[in-house]
């Protein structure tokens, strides 16, 4: 940042050197609106004076530096070779996921620059854009199966980063099921654009969907403007920005050869869709970048097109101007990976080296901007579920109704949690209803309430249990079902 002033509409004048800004700091520089804080006048010791201010003009500059890419060097452990796998951040460490073939989770701890394997994808899993909400690791739009007629994956699936667990989520309507899709978070949701039918045969398409973990719904959206697949997707100012990918098509032996230079964006503000001009399309098209953002600028890294070698360009785009800049180049072409923004530094690994799926590169590779930074995170602690141990309805009449409510609570972690299954035994005078369709998200710090009602047709003391299944730090729980029928 480069401090300047004017006095009396006079000359602008550099005040000292640049400033080197970095982390949340710079990010809010460069937010919309900008922001300034701090104006300091001062007499030095002689005397005082009264300062005043017409009024502050805080612009941002293009960012200009083209930073540079590191080779990192772990201590200990070292990556799988994958491809079309995902690299997310949950809590304090970064996790590698999927590719082809049935492999395990990966974990990076960034401050020991250690690798760890963890437990392996519940099936093979490739072909998707990771995210990480509320301390659990969504995979939803993957394809399975063999190239080139890959199928796409019936179901979300949850990964727990705190009890190594993969759990089962819902199912995806069977109309919007797709693959190698762009997956984006935007305030406690998840959005899904794009993608392709077939593996890498045909069908792509221009959907877009919604999904709510914490009520477990599934909305359709207005299309993207246009199809495309093998891409990342990724929020700035309240808008999700869709740029680079192709149109996939072994069919017609045209595979690599249709991308998508366009660049589409989703305003949430008025819930529609634009197109950048066209002289601000994509400068490098190419399908299968990591996708991230820094500051106010999206950048794509790598890819995969035409030409035999994985890319090593790193592409920005600045959404306030809606132009490009070319970065450093990765010092290993790459593609089919995902990358990694964690305090101003981008972080990526794996992936293929050349167009298709191979050679299986297992470097990991660090971008900056300007000086080092180190990655940021709170780590992750585990959740606990609490119910009451027991629910009395005390003496209801035979052929009576009454009903209570009992409520589940996240308490304790960071991390939201899983509630699966909800089963009852016992006296068939009880029964119970959620409040959403089974599976659903509790948030940290957040509650459901479940109904349960009593209904006895005849006398005398009734009994039964609730079993609720969750994801969270503990065994099921158990709540005891007590009622009195008699008049």
């Amino acid at each position: 940042m480069q401090p300047k002033y004017a006095r009396d509409n006079g000359p602008v004048v550099n005040a000292g050197a640049p400033i080197p800004v970095r982390g949340a700091l710079l990010a809010a520089l460069q937010g919309s609106p900008a922001l300034a804080i701090g104006i300091i006048a001062t007499s030095r010791n002689a005397a005082p004076f009264t300062a005043t201010w017409d009024f502050i003009h805080v612009t941002s500059d293009q960012a200009t530096t083209i930073g540079n890419w590191q080779t990192l060097t772990a201590s200990s452990g070292i990556p799988i070779g994958r491809e079309e796998n995902a690299y997310v951040q949950a809590g304090d460490k970064f996790y590698l996921i999927g590719g082809r073939g049935i492999k395990a989770v990966q974990v990076y701890d960034p401050v020991n620059k250690t690798w760890t394997n963890k437990a392996n994808v519940p099936l093979e899993l490739h072909h998707f854009q990771a995210v990480t909400l509320n301390g659990l690791i969504y995979v939803v739009g993957a394809f399975t199966g063999n190239y080139p007629r890959e199928t796409p994956v019936p179901q979300i699936y949850i990964y727990n980063p705190v009890t190594d667990k993969w759990l089962n989520g819902p199912t995806i309507p069977l109309a919007r099921r797709r693959g190698s899709a762009g997956v984006v978070v935007y305030n406690n949701k998840i959005y899904l654009v794009s993608g392709i039918l077939d593996g890498h045969w045909n069908g792509w398409v221009n959907w877009f969907d919604e999904y709510d973990p914490a009520t477990n719904t599934w909305k359709i959206l207005p299309n993207a403007p246009r199809a495309r697949d093998h891409f990342h997707a990724a929020v700035i100012n309240n808008k999700i920005y869709v740029a680079g990918g192709r149109r996939s098509s072994a069919s017609t032996n045209q595979t690599f050869a249709l991308t998508v230079p366009e660049v589409d964006v989703y305003n949430f503000a008025t819930n529609s869709w634009s197109t950048l001009p066209g002289n601000s399309n994509i400068p490098t098209p190419r399908a299968g970048a990591g996708t991230v953002t820094v500051g106010n600028e999206l950048l794509i890294i790598g890819g995969e097109s035409s030409q035999p070698a994985g890319h090593k360009e790193t592409e920005a785009l600045n959404v306030n101007s809606n132009t490009w800049r070319r970065l450093a180049d990765l010092n290993q072409g790459r593609h089919g990976t995902q990358a990694i923004e964690s305090n101003n530094g981008i972080y990526i690994v794996t992936g293929a080296g050349n167009q298709g799926g191979s050679p299986l590169l297992t470097s990991h590779e660090a971008y900056y901007p300007a000086g080092a930074t180190a990655p940021t995170g709170v780590a992750l602690t585990p959740s606990q579920l609490n119910a009451p141990a027991s629910l009395d309805f005390g003496q209801v009449a035979p052929n009576a109704t009454d009903n209570k409510t009992l409520t589940l609570s996240n308490s304790g972690g960071n991390q939201a949690m899983v509630v699966s299954a909800i089963t009852k035994t016992g006296d068939a005078a009880f029964a119970t209803s959620a409040p959403f369709t089974l599976p659903f998200v509790i948030p940290a710090g957040g509650s459901a309430t479940l109904n349960v009602s009593f209904n006895p047709t005849t006398t005398g003391a009734k009994v039964a249990s609730l079993v609720i299944q969750h994801s969270g730090n503990g065994t099921p729980i158990t709540v005891t079902l007590n009622g009195q029928a008699g008049g």
